[in-house]
């Protein structure tokens, strides 16, 4: 399928290379305990599927009468899905809703990267659905692979407290085990530091542990609910941080 082909070869132009550039992007990954753990552990983070995502809108956003059209643009997702996954990020780790929805009702751990500013990609919120005129075109047929781009970073504005970025992987070499795929940590995808949820009860030792066999300078912080707002904030009582507060 040329769109297919065309997509692929636009992701593979984000794919990572040796030296992070001098434009980066602060972004924060929301996920349980136990998955932040491994991802630790394993220095890498799980790329979602197009047909795991939690908005059933995605990608399916484009408004259509015809029930056919409907089902040929389903058949372009799960099509897609095959090839292409993303990974999904916040511009904030404050967001009480993040980590409501994300990270386990803040029992989870939210991660901070420092990425290379050209791999990812902000979501587009709109009020309204997208039609085909949106792109200029009277036909699924004649979408291109940047109509396609395009499409899968449309969503509904009320997610907009999301705050989203997004990077499109190329599914390759799923890991043996799970068969899942996974995005490893590098110089375009930096971990910097590690933030537990208010609720988190990880064990101390584990953390800091898994924190230095990630790289000596990730740092490690509390979150808490804040005092005087609806806000997620650094708990300066907590004091097993990294480093160590004077």
């Amino acid at each position: 399928m040329n769109r297919r082909k065309e997509y692929l070869e636009e992701c593979e132009n984000l794919k990572k290379i040796a030296i992070l550039p001098s434009a980066s992007k602060t972004l924060y990954y929301y996920t349980s305990k136990d998955y932040a753990l491994q991802s630790l552990r394993d220095k890498r983070i799980k790329i979602a599927r197009f047909t795991e995502l939690n908005d059933p809108f995605d990608f399916l956003g484009i408004s259509m009468k015809n029930a056919g059209r409907s089902t040929e643009l389903q058949s372009l997702k799960e099509d897609l899905d095959e090839s292409t996954g993303i990974i999904c990020m916040s511009t904030s780790w404050q967001e009480p809703l993040l980590w409501g929805h994300y990270a386990d009702k803040h029992k989870g751990i939210c991660l901070q990267f420092r990425c290379a500013a050209d791999d990812w990609e902000r979501i587009d919120y709109r009020k309204e659905r997208p039609t085909l005129s949106t792109f200029e075109k009277d036909s699924l047929s004649k979408l291109s692979s940047e109509d396609l781009r395009r499409l899968s970073k449309m969503k509904f504005d009320q997610w907009q407290y999301e705050k989203e970025y997004r990077k499109f992987v190329p599914l390759e070499n799923p890991d043996l085990v799970t068969g899942f795929y996974f995005h490893n940590f590098s110089s375009r995808m930096m971990l910097k530091k590690v933030i537990l949820g208010s609720r988190c009860d990880v064990q101390v030792e584990t953390i800091h542990r898994l924190c230095r066999h990630v790289g000596e300078k990730v740092k490690l912080i509390k979150s808490s609910p804040a005092n005087f707002s609806f806000r997620v904030i650094n708990d300066i009582s907590y004091k097993h941080c990294l480093p160590p507060e004077e």
